[in-house]
């Protein structure tokens, strides 16, 4: 009986596939790139600059408003309102709408009421109107960008009315000047005199200084936060509402310095004390949950994370109202939880409430709606036949962001990368390069060569070159942004481990194409660097060790350690499994690939299972259609062909045929390649 060579495909999360002939026993199609052969992404250090703007939200906690203050007036000497009060200053109301032509008191300001914090320009005359502080306070963020429209009532900074009395600029000057002076470190003597303080609003500005523009001396930014909160507990004058606030940025500075446990207990701590001095309906109260949400989520536990986001999502529209742009923001939250279990359809639903929350609120030109055409894109890419419609979303945002942020802003440097992923995902290899480099160029023009958010941007660019094959120019932008993150990132954070394994997945394909043992051996010294990165941050049980695990495996079968790499991918699959559930595309292919190592071994009845398995998971999650799912069709077919059950044989090959017809046309090598599959057994009369 005359029998077909076995076909190994190099199944990456994109669409396009590669493949080539080998006549090794039971290969079958390997499915191993999602998730065990996937570039990891390397979660950028800036809240603004997350690939897929979906995760914004969740994977940087949010700092929500104390205080929203409004325009009030766009004429004459203008006034600003706070939370529905009286005016402080000014008078005049206009309708119509302004610029905002100058910030003059940026994120961290400390002013005093009548101070001078914006210019708006009105429209259509041109005349300009001076917006001045309500009330002493800080100045948390503010929710307008430079030369963006602003109307009557809009929110346009947010304050911390009980920030305290106003700190000598000074002190951030000689601050600045220390670090500068001793190479990028805070001697001593310097930071001990800054623990000796007591006067908490001046800890706080230098706190504040530390975190925000120097991250190797997060450590010191921790201590003085840990001061701060000492301070303000031994004073029964300090009010509630101001240690809560300082516990919360002890938690989200712990988060971002990956001390996941101990931001939690800080963040819990906040939001007790903001439940039983504001209520649990209150938009500190929500923020709280959101924080917390956000550190649930990057613990893995996404069901968690998404009570935490539904429960802040409730106490909002109670307090704010459907329409609300804290409402839609949870509205992404919760869509990008769905997002990360596969559960694209839902999530697509979740986004689309938040870009119609803030069409109705903004329009179409506004920063926060091209926010929404970005993740509702990236959801569509998942959900049926809309590849079309999400290009279309995706271009759309990244025209609006260069139209309102400008060409070099970092939102519109995410809107390249995305569209970059899209183009990348139909084949455009070159259209994608363009976009990804476009991406790095906005990236070291904003932050520098030397950022944790470049260093992102080489390893998406390294992903596309990645998926072209061109594993030597992948390698050389992984190496690029590997060295920057163990310059400026410490060395067990969870974005190294990321650019080690990426190093060991280019560096396991050369191997490969060139047959070099020693190459191999050098990808899996990569891949289990980062193993014990992650397993120090997180311990042996993480999921966010499974596509570590998997690569792993993928290198110890490569290297015929077969026995080992069984091991390696079930690992895996219990670990995504408990993230993700049994039906996500992920887990289906860790079934996929314990299936070809046990095929390998001449275990059959063993792999046919798994495939099943496989078969079963893509389907539910992908679609009957999907490449994926032809795949475990087929890689079922051999194995039931080595097992001589013809008929079924037949069966499967017809399945994956009809599949990849669907998916890939009726001329693909792997649509052809099934069809002579059938053709061969009937010739043979089985």
């Amino acid at each position: 009986m005359s029998r077909i060579a076995a076909l190994r495909v190099t199944v990456h999360s994109f669409a396009s596939v590669n493949s080539r002939w080998v006549a090794r026993r039971g290969a079958g199609l390997d499915g191993a790139h999602p998730p065990s052969q996937r570039p990891l992404p390397v979660s950028p250090a800036h809240p603004h600059c997350v690939q897929e703007r979906s995760f914004q939200s969740t994977s940087q906690p949010l700092w929500l408003p104390i205080k929203d203050v409004e325009v009030l007036s766009l004429v004459g000497d203008g006034a600003v309102q706070q939370n529905g009060s009286d005016p402080t200053i000014g008078s005049g109301r206009s309708t119509g709408t302004a610029r905002l032509v100058q910030i003059v008191a940026p994120p961290g300001s400390l002013v005093t009421a009548g101070d001078v914090v914006a210019v708006l320009q009105t429209e259509p005359n041109g005349s300009t109107t001076s917006v001045r502080s309500p009330q002493d306070g800080k100045i948390v963020a503010w929710t307008k960008t430079l030369t963006e429209r602003v109307q009557l009532g809009d929110v346009l900074f947010r304050i911390d009315t009980d920030a305290g009395d106003d700190v000598p600029h000074n002190d951030v000057h000689e601050l600045v000047a220390h670090v500068a002076t001793h190479n990028g470190t805070l001697p001593d003597d310097v930071f001990q005199t800054y623990l000796e303080w007591t006067d908490v609003p001046r800890i706080q500005i230098v706190a504040n200084v530390l975190r925000d523009r120097f991250p190797t001396l997060r450590e010191r930014a921790l201590a003085l936060y840990s001061r701060v909160l000492a301070l303000q507990r031994s004073q029964p004058e300090t009010p509630a509402r101001q240690v809560a606030t300082t516990a919360t940025d002890i938690g989200i500075l712990l988060y971002r310095m990956g001390d996941l446990e101990q931001a939690l207990t800080h963040l819990s701590y906040a939001r007790d004390i903001r439940i039983e001095t504001l209520g649990p309906e209150h938009p500190e109260t929500a923020a709280a949950h959101i924080h917390i949400g956000a550190v649930l989520n990057q613990k893995g536990d996404l069901d968690g994370a998404f009570d935490k986001f539904q429960t802040a999502l409730q106490a909002q529209i109670a307090n704010l109202g459907e329409s609300h742009a804290l409402v839609a923001a949870s509205w992404n939250n919760l869509g990008a939880i769905r997002y990360q279990t596969g559960q694209y359809a839902e999530a697509l639903s979740l986004y689309r409430k938040a870009l119609a929350i803030h069409r109705e609120l903004h329009g179409e030109a506004h920063a926060d709606t091209a926010g929404s055409y970005h993740n509702v894109s990236i959801a569509l890419k998942h959900v049926g036949d809309n590849m079309p419609m999400a290009l279309e979303h995706c271009q759309k945002a990244l025209q609006i962001r260069r139209d309102v942020l400008g060409p070099e802003a970092p939102d519109t440097a995410a809107s390249h990368y995305a569209l970059g992923q899209l183009l990348s995902e139909i084949g455009q290899w070159d259209a994608a390069v363009e976009q990804y480099k476009a991406a790095v160029a906005i990236h070291e023009s904003v932050y520098g060569r030397q950022s944790p958010i470049t260093a992102s941007g080489y390893n998406n660019l390294g992903a596309v070159y990645y998926q072209q094959q061109n594993y030597a120019a992948a390698l050389t932008e992984y190496r690029k942004g590997l060295d920057i993150l163990q310059a400026v990132l410490p060395s067990n954070h969870a974005d190294v481990a990321a650019a080690w394994n990426n190093v060991g997945l280019a560096l396991a394909q050369q191997a490969s194409r060139e047959q070099n043992v020693a190459k191999l051996d050098e990808a899996l010294a990569a891949h289990r660097h980062a193993r014990a990165i992650l397993e120090e941050s997180y311990g042996p049980d993480h999921p966010s060790l499974a596509m570590t695990v998997g690569s792993i495996g993928n290198v110890l079968k490569a290297q015929q350690q077969f026995d080992a790499a069984l091991s390696e991918f079930r690992h895996a699959h219990v670990l995504l499994e408990k993230a993700l559930g049994p039906v996500h595309a992920d887990v289906a292919s860790s079934h996929n690939n314990i299936g070809l190592v046990l095929a390998q071994q001449a275990r059959l009845e063993e792999a046919l299972a798994e495939y099943r398995a496989a078969q079963k998971a893509f389907a539910a999650s992908l679609g009957d259609t999907h490449p994926h799912t032809g795949s475990t069709h087929f890689n079922m077919g051999l194995v039931l062909q080595e097992l001589q059950r013809t008929s079924e044989a037949k069966i499967e090959y017809d399945m994956a045929r009809a599949a990849w017809t669907v998916s890939l046309g009726r001329d693909h090598d792997h649509t052809q390649m099934a069809a002579q599959a059938v053709d061969i057994l009937n010739e043979n009369g089985s």
